[in-house]
């Protein structure tokens, strides 16, 4: 078995922090704490902090990103569409 360095028996060796006040009020620092209404606040405040950071796109941007997903859906549709009905009529011949 190998030998511990000195610095690893120190560390063993140290007692744990004593904390009382971690035993007298469960840890929780009950002068400090803040209401939840106060955490509410602040987070609706930083919400619509980021909200003013935001690019939004033009009008002209927008529509043409809406036609760009409208069309996308419409050819995708289709295509399930027409491997259905093939996929039917095939197994409807198979299994006939």
């Amino acid at each position: 078995m190998a030998k511990k360095s000195s610095t690893e028996t120190e560390i063993e060796k140290s007692p744990e922090p004593n904390n009382k006040k971690d035993k007298v009020d469960g840890g929780k620092n009950l002068k400090g704490k803040k209401s939840p209404f106060e955490d509410l606040k602040k987070y609706v405040q930083d919400s619509f902090s980021e909200l003013k950071k935001v690019q939004w796109p033009t009008r002209k941007q927008a529509t043409a990103e809406t036609i760009v997903v409208l069309i996308t859906v419409f050819f995708l549709t289709s295509l399930v569409l027409l491997f259905d009905n093939v996929l039917s009529r095939v197994f409807g011949f198979i299994f006939k």
